[in-house]
């Protein structure tokens, strides 16, 4: 950890993607967005 708590929080908290997976057909924008919502449902299950 560093000296800012808040950038720790948001590294454990956020979703990271690499530009590339970023260039699909909306197709795969539309399974990226459900699989983190489907994370987001089940975030209690999974800690």
């Amino acid at each position: 950890e560093n000296v800012l708590p808040e950038t720790d929080q948001l590294c454990s908290e956020a979703v990271w993607f690499t530009q590339n997976m970023l260039l699909g057909s909306q197709r795969d924008m539309d399974d990226i967005a459900d699989a983190v919502q489907k994370i987001y449902e089940n975030r209690d299950k999974l800690a």
